[in-house]
């Protein structure tokens, strides 16, 4: 029996993290822009996370939210392998345009609402936040978190 790959990557959604995130981080990481975009859209560290948070609570039903949740492939993992319910938050900051509108994307190719994703503003919190989570988790960089976190509030 064939698996189906956990996350379904539209060809558009590749192309543009190949030329937005791919480009910016092999300037940086002397890493082929091909390399970083199937890396960032794999399911290897989705399922690495989930396998570090069940340690502490159990994925299946719980309601879990990411800060900072990029292209939203942890959200899509978490959800569709793990039974989830997952929402995240992206700032607005400069640079997470593209990771906010890729991410909504990606939850539609995999089942998802677009709507779980949000982006949050200075002028407008996310929608959920005064909802119950069970699980509230930050994998990215934690400078851009701090941006966000002003936002969440």
């Amino acid at each position: 029996m064939v698996q189906e790959p956990a996350i379904v990557v539209p060809q558009q959604v590749y192309d543009t993290v190949v030329a937005t995130q791919g480009t910016y981080y092999e300037g940086l990481s002397h890493v082929d822009r091909h390399k970083l975009a199937a890396d960032l859209l794999g399911e290897t560290k989705p399922h690495q996370q989930a396998s570090v948070l069940q340690r502490y609570h159990l994925l299946k039903g719980a309601r879990l939210l990411e800060v900072g949740c990029g292209l939203g492939t942890n959200l899509i993992v978490w959800s569709n392998r793990y039974g989830a319910d997952v929402a995240g938050v992206e700032p607005d900051a400069v640079g997470f345009e593209a990771s906010f509108k890729l991410a909504q994307t990606l939850m539609r190719a995999n089942g998802l609402e677009a709507e779980r994703v949000v982006h949050a503003t200075r002028r407008k919190a996310a929608p959920f936040l005064k909802a119950s989570f069970d699980i509230v988790v930050s994998a990215q960089r934690a400078r851009a978190h701090r941006a966000a976190a002003g936002r969440l509030g």
